[in-house]
């Protein structure tokens, strides 16, 4: 069933293949549309704009992918800059992988 990439959105930043985005770039548009490939996905709760246990939800989102693509190793770097970008305190930063994309967006905690 197609399900867009990014149904909800807390801040005015995401990361699209590593790339730092306005969220209403022409760019990052199809994020929100319906997307008909398989996505793998973890949230992670941030707090004082600390994510936590990132480590542990990246070893579970790799678990989850078990090696039908690789998962970039600057995954955690990654989410700390967006989590800095988007300059929210509270909020649950959303990792989501398909075989050609890797989106980072926060969604409302």
């Amino acid at each position: 069933m197609p399900y867009p990439i990014i149904d909800a959105l807390a801040g005015q930043s995401v990361l699209l293949n590593g790339k730092l985005l306005s969220a209403d770039a022409a760019e990052a548009g199809f994020l929100f549309q319906p997307q008909d490939e398989r996505m793998y996905y973890e949230v992670i709760r941030v707090v004082q704009r600390v994510p936590l246990f990132l480590e542990d939800h990246l070893e579970r989102l790799n678990r989850s992918v078990d090696r039908s693509f690789a998962i970039p190793s600057d995954l955690a770097a990654e989410g700390q800059m967006l989590v800095k970008a988007n300059s929210l305190t509270e909020a649950n930063l959303r990792i989501v992988l398909t075989r050609h994309l890797r989106v980072m967006h926060l969604t409302p905690s």
